[in-house]
């Protein structure tokens, strides 16, 4: 038999479970309007990798995980208990996108928010091991402790704007060949300096530690890399080492079964990305330009990179011979032609026609001496292997090996005929020389100032030479060339022309 409870007892026992389950909304409610909102951003949001996650806009896609930690701003746990490496996931994205997590309640307390990117459940915040690959770009946002209203960050002021940083670095090369024509397959490639791929993130602030130089970059290709026709391009996520500064950064090419290296000079920063535009010459592999830009901006240009186009071969004239050589001088400057023989100026031991002295100058500070035949060299880059920078004595015994000459109004310059060869002559032009501020040509038609090759052992000292005709003097070629001068230090100098020569030995 079923006994029915008592009315009296039943009221109760439904006015308890009311009252509960209303202080629990109330809780809730309360808890809701303390709970931590974010508002999350990228600085230089740009999709330069292959990531797995390619972020494309300020906004990271649904479903990306971050780490957040909340403490005092004394750095002491927060109160109620210790919010560190708490899961936030992006339910949208866009302007106004969600992030949801199990919570993280503010009091009355003044907070700092930090975060990290991407999250996993096992990492310590302030030391988080990082391993460079293609698809991780790792991001962490600095200790923040304002809200998104400028205000302290609590209870009252509950919305955080954080903006996540790129941890890591990129290196970037683009390999351009210019009279490289042997099969061009690149079977290796390695960079190494100040940097490494394995190292430590205190992702509160962004610090780097333990950098492991040791892990370089290293790429074998099991299908070797064609860059003879249209080049080639690569890029690879780096650590900086803390405080390294200004440093050598070394790349060495496995190219056709030979090494091939050069050295650049970068200073490696967190978010940074770096691209060594490299030429392959013949020869040699030599650095024309080093960029330094921001994720953004390396993202926004299109990568070109110059078709194989050979110099067109080119003989020049047989000026003179001795008994081991026959002596080929070129009919223009470098940089110019037969019928624009002004050519370009060039820096003393830059390959590039010069534009501005606001453009880095690495061989100022690269330790090389001779130039001629090697990788700083413009006549052996632009007219192809064979073709060099002319030393002092080239110029003197082409003076001995020619007729006298005057300055040629016509010609504007020194018409140079070879006694041994009376058919045979060239014009030296009255080119003038870039200014090193601005890359202005000044003194055309009134001076020729022209480069030779480092040189031991003259009265003057050691060093470079450069030599200067000047119309108004009425010195011959011959007076002209005798009267060089020593540069003993590269240095942000005036711009002047190159006249190559090409020596053949004979059988």
């Amino acid at each position: 038999m079923k006994i029915k409870p008592a009315i009296s007892t039943i009221l109760p026992v439904i006015g308890l479970l009311l009252l509960t389950a209303c202080s629990q909304e109330q809780a809730t409610m309360a808890s809701d309007n303390r709970r931590l909102e974010l508002s999350v951003g990228i600085d230089q949001p740009a999709d330069l990798t292959r990531a797995a996650t390619q972020v494309t806009s300020t906004y990271f896609p649904t479903g990306t995980q971050l780490g957040i930690t909340v403490q005092k701003t004394n750095g002491t746990t927060y109160p109620s208990h210790e919010h560190t490496n708490v899961l936030f996931s992006a339910k949208s994205t866009g302007s106004s996108q969600a992030w949801g997590s199990t919570g993280i309640d503010l009091t009355s307390e003044a907070a700092r928010v930090s975060a990290y990117y991407p999250y996993d459940s096992s990492f310590d915040p302030s030391a988080i091991a990082i391993t460079c690959d293609d698809h991780t770009d790792w991001m962490y946002c600095p200790w923040k402790t304002t809200a998104s209203n400028n205000g302290i960050i609590n209870e009252d002021n509950r919305t955080v704007r954080l903006t996540m940083k790129h941890a890591q670095a990129i290196i970037k090369y683009q390999l351009t060949n210019v009279s490289y024509t042997n099969e061009g397959n690149i079977y290796r490639l390695d960079i190494k300096g100040k940097f490494g791929r394995a190292g430590t993130l205190n992702s509160y602030t962004g610090a780097l530690s333990d950098v492991d130089e040791t892990a370089f970059i290293s790429e074998p290709y099991s299908t070797p890399l064609d860059f003879k026709t249209n080049g080639a391009t690569n890029q690879w996520y780096v650590l900086p080492t803390p405080g390294a500064g200004e440093q050598d950064v070394i790349l060495i090419f496995y190219i056709d079964g030979i090494e091939y290296r050069t050295t650049v000079s970068a200073n490696l920063e967190q978010g940074k990305v770096y691209t060594f535009n490299l030429r392959m010459n013949g020869t040699f592999l030599s650095v024309a330009s080093v960029e330094c830009e921001g994720w953004v901006d390396a993202a926004s240009k299109t990568v070109v990179i110059t078709p194989y186009n050979p110099p067109t071969p080119y003989d020049g004239v047989l000026m003179y011979s001795d008994d081991s050589y026959d002596y080929y001088w070129a009919e223009y400057n470098v940089g110019g032609s037969l019928t624009e023989p002004y050519g370009a100026f060039f820096r003393l031991g830059e390959t590039e026609p010069f534009t501005s002295s606001t453009v880095p100058y690495p061989f100022a500070t690269s330790g090389q001496t001779y130039i001629s035949g090697t990788e700083y060299d413009a006549a052996t880059l632009l007219m192809g292997v064979g073709w060099q920078l002319p030393t002092i004595d080239d110029w003197l015994a082409l003076a001995q090996n020619c007729e006298e000459s005057n300055y040629d109004e016509t010609a504007n310059g020194y018409v140079l005929v070879s006694k041994e060869y009376p058919t045979h002559q060239i014009t030296i032009p009255f080119a003038g020389f870039a200014n090193a501020h601005d890359g202005v040509r000044l003194s055309d038609g009134i001076m020729g100032c022209y480069w030779a090759d480092y040189v031991e052992g003259l009265s003057l000292g050691d060093g470079w030479t450069s030599i200067e005709f000047n119309r108004y003097y009425s010195e011959t070629f011959a007076e002209s060339v005798g009267y060089y001068a020593i540069v003993s230090t590269p240095s942000n100098m005036n711009a002047y022309s190159i006249r190559a020569i090409r020596k053949v030995a004979k059988n």
